[in-house]
């Protein structure tokens, strides 16, 4: 049970206009089950191989404010996570690795609007070189997939729940592969 939950509230201006405002929106449930898993592949492979993943199933319910009916909490996604794998080089003093992240979907309930952003599945890799103790030189990749997030809006004419559908948008948002390098280094006494 979650008591007084916070999320996107209507609040009324004395002029009649209304704005969304993080509020108290009444009493909801949460349910949440995380698990993690790190597990060295030393005894099935070569040595060096780490298999790294976590995951986390939600189940939120709140009696929407608009419209009285049940809906998850904003922000919420039934399910996420992600799978790793690194392979430690040590003689060569190199690090590598990959992550999959699962795909989720992010709901946001407003004063007169509906969003839902679906995140496809995300690959991310990075080559990491230690030259010395203190020095860390990372090259990285983000997004390599390169599949658009889409992002669906519903509009109302009015309050959503006491209005029409004005209209609905839908946009496919690609932000392209990112790619990076970080130089780091530790100062010690």
């Amino acid at each position: 049970e979650v008591a007084a939950s916070i999320d996107d509230t209507r609040v009324f201006n004395d002029d009649g206009t209304v704005y969304d405002a993080n509020g108290n929106i009444g009493n909801g449930q949460r349910e949440r089950l995380l698990a993690n898993l790190t597990m060295p592949l030393d005894p099935l492979c070569q040595a060096g191989f780490t298999v790294q993943a976590a995951g986390n199933l939600s189940h939120s319910e709140v009696d929407d404010p608009a419209t009285g009916q049940p809906r998850p909490f904003s922000g919420d996604h039934p399910f996420d996570g992600w799978v790793s794998l690194t392979k430690d080089m040590p003689r060569h003093r190199l690090r590598m690795g990959m992550t999959l992240a699962s795909p989720s979907v992010y709901r946001s309930y407003k004063a007169n609007e509906f969003e839902r952003d679906s995140y496809p599945a995300r690959l991310s890799a990075f080559v990491e070189y230690r030259p010395r103790a203190q020095w860390t030189v990372r090259l990285f990749g983000e997004r390599m997939t390169q599949v658009p997030t889409y992002r669906d809006r519903t509009i109302y004419d009015g309050l959503r729940g006491d209005t029409a559908i004005d209209y609905v948008e839908q946009r496919a948002l690609n932000t392209g592969m990112m790619v990076g390098l970080n130089v780091q280094h530790t100062f010690q006494d």
